[in-house]
């Protein structure tokens, strides 16, 4: 073979591998929100929501770096291309030119108020004349009588951190707060150094909300929806469902 016919196919072959997506070799650059535990904990790589995302992409030997960014932002960073995938996406969100996986993940969001208190929630609009803090977005993927509501009460205002959010509440500064329940649960205990759940009310106004993942290329939403239905089926799976003792609406 002379040497213009190997330098052609040195050329060729370096296209190719630049061009090429082969999932094996490459990363996976993931936002996600920080400040979510039990789900998302940005100090250790860890939480529910981070260890099955990473256990997913793993089956296909794909290692994942995660950057944390406050909530809000993360759809406008996978719009602009700056990151693989975001996490914990809604449909919602309509982000421009971006695949959605299917959803490997729900939150059960809810209104909770202190005992003692003794207020009776039982619509949106129960709110409206009420100190509420709300996590990032929640006026966006609550529905659209959340919604109404947020925009007629000026005492309403959302919290990227969620402790925050939490400690308002526990310090009366609001007297409600939108999150979901295991992220209350978690951070409220650690707050108060012992569980607290029987001061609470706990007041489910909106169904679970079904998250996925917003991938910049749809490879990767497909790579990931595979591996999403095979690790489901696995002992590992079960395992982390064991590790994270959630509650669940009675």
């Amino acid at each position: 073979m002379n040497i213009k016919k190997i330098v052609f196919l040195v050329l060729i072959l370096f296209t190719l591998f630049q061009q090429g997506e082969c999932a094996t070799q490459r990363k996976i650059d993931a936002v996600v929100g920080w400040a979510k535990p039990p789900y998302v904990n940005a100090m250790n790589d860890s939480g529910f929501e981070i260890e099955l995302v990473k256990s997913i992409f793993k089956l296909n030997h794909i290692p994942v770096k995660f950057s944390y960014v406050p909530y809000g932002r993360t759809p406008l960073l996978v719009e602009k291309n700056k990151f693989d995938v975001a996490l914990t996406i809604s449909k919602k969100h309509n982000i421009k030119d971006a695949f959605l996986s299917e959803s490997y993940i729900s939150y059960h969001n809810a209104v909770v108020t202190l005992k003692s208190n003794k207020l009776s929630i039982t619509r949106a609009q129960d709110l409206a004349d009420l100190p509420v803090a709300g996590f990032q977005n929640a006026s966006k993927v609550l529905g659209e009588n959340f919604n109404a509501m947020t925009k007629q009460n000026a005492l309403y205002f959302e919290v990227p951190d969620q402790k925050h959010q939490v400690e308002l509440l526990l310090l009366g500064r609001v007297q409600a707060a939108v999150l979901d329940v295991n992220i209350f649960n978690y951070l409220s205990t650690q707050i108060a150094g012992r569980n607290i759940m029987n001061n609470v009310d706990i007041h489910y106004l909106f169904p679970e909300s079904q998250y996925l993942l917003a991938c910049r290329k749809k490879e990767i939403c497909d790579v990931f929806n595979i591996g999403l239905t095979e690790f489901k089926k696995s002992d590992d799976y079960r395992e982390l469902l064991k590790k994270y003792n959630f509650i669940k609406k009675k």
